[in-house]
C-alpha cells in the first residue's frame, strides 16, 4: 500500500528551544537533510523549495543532528504543515532511529486530516492527536492551507 502524504516546512521551520532558553535552534536548513536519517523506505523525502517532502511508501525521518547525537528533553517544537488530500503522517519525538518498522519508543503528534478507512479499521486519531494517549477526533485543520504544529514538552507533560 502506498501512503501519500506531504509536508511542507518552511526554511526557518522546523525549530526547537528549551523551554528555558530564548533562542530557537532550527533542524533544517532549507536546503538539504542534513542532520536527518530515513528508515524504510528513504526516496519517500526529498528538499524542495525548502521544504521536505514526503511521498511514498512508509518511511520515517529521524532527526539525529549535524553530529548525530541529537537528544532533547525539555523542549518546544514548531513546524509550518502542509497535507495533500489523503496524507497520513506525524511528527515524532523521544524515539530513536531504527531502520525498519514503526518507532519502538517516543511518542507521536498526528498528522491526519480525514478519517481513512482500511477493511473494517476507522482512523479516529487526527490532527493534534497524542496517538493513542490523547485522540482529537475532529481534525482542527483541513487538507492543502498551512498550519503550524507546535509541541511542547516539560518532564513529562506534553502539551
Amino acid at each position: 500500500m502506498k501512503t501519500r502524504s506531504l509536508i511542507g516546512l518552511l526554511l526557518v521551520l522546523p525549530v526547537i528551544a528549551p523551554v528555558r532558553a530564548q533562542e530557537w535552534q532550527s533542524l533544517f536548513d532549507g536546503k538539504s537533510l542534513d542532520g536527518w536519517k530515513a528508515s524504510g523506505a528513504p526516496g519517500s523525502f526529498k528538499v524542495a523549495d525548502g521544504q521536505i517532502l514526503c511521498d511514498g511508501p512508509r518511511s520515517h525521518l529521524f532527526y539525529v543532528g549535524r553530529a548525530g547525537k541529537a537528544d532533547f528533553k525539555n523542549f518546544e517544537f514548531s513546524a509550518e504543515v502542509k497535507t495533500r488530500n489523503g496524507a497520513n503522517s506525524g511528527i515524532y519525538f523521544h524515539t530513536a532511529f531504527q531502520d525498519q518498522g514503526w518507532p519502538a519508543k517516543g511518542f507521536e503528534a498526528q498528522i491526519l486530516n480525514v478519517r481513512p478507512t482500511q477493511g473494517d479499521y476507522r482512523e479516529n486519531k487526527l490532527t493534534g492527536s497524542l496517538y493513542g494517549l490523547r485522540n482529537i477526533y475532529k481534525s482542527p485543520v483541513t487538507d492543502d492551507e498551512w498550519f503550524t504544529m507546535r509541541i511542547l514538552v516539560r518532564g513529562k507533560q506534553i502539551q
